[in-house]
């Protein structure tokens, strides 16, 4: 820490190691159980945007300890509104990335099944864009809802990927 910085201290330098480690560690996790294909890039690239879209909000809690210490994370730099629109429109490429890639055929079209929690999403979009992005108690449920149909999806996904042919 003396005479080289943590990664994490700097937002274009943990944003680089999400952007590099995520798919990073999605395909080695991959090749434990199979070659790389067109469908294991197309997997990195959903559980990519999955994964970036948490990223950008983790660090919204400490931001004031992290500006104490004179980091430049994420949310010393941006406006949590910021943090939060981008974490939104990461999850809409997520869920647009299942929809294209099971159009083109590289996902089955159970998958589509992990489509149903973008409901929630919808629902939390509405909720943050008539709160004008601030984050407010109010916004408690409509994150929570968020949060869970997240989850909810990305397991439909995994599970129709179990559950596929191929």
């Amino acid at each position: 820490g003396r005479f080289i910085r943590r990664w994490k201290d700097h937002y274009t330098t943990e944003l680089l190691t999400y952007i590099i480690a995520t798919p990073t560690f999605i395909i080695l996790l991959w090749l434990f159980f199979d070659k790389i294909t067109t469908k294991t890039m197309a997997v990195t690239i959903s559980m990519t945007f999955f994964m970036l879209s948490g990223a950008v909000l983790k660090d919204i809690k400490d931001t004031t300890s992290d500006e104490l210490a004179g980091l430049k994370t994420l949310a010393v730099v941006f406006q949590p509104k910021t943090l939060l629109k981008t974490s939104i429109i990461l999850l809409w490429i997520y869920y647009t990335t299942l929809v294209l890639f099971t159009l083109v055929g590289v996902y089955d079209i159970s998958t589509l099944i992990a489509l149903a929690p973008a409901l929630g999403l919808f629902y939390a979009t509405v909720k943050f864009i008539k709160n004008n992005w601030l984050i407010t108690t109010s916004l408690v449920k409509p994150i929570k809802v968020k949060i869970y149909s997240n989850l909810l999806s990305v397991s439909l996904f995994a599970i129709s990927g179990l559950l596929s042919p191929t």
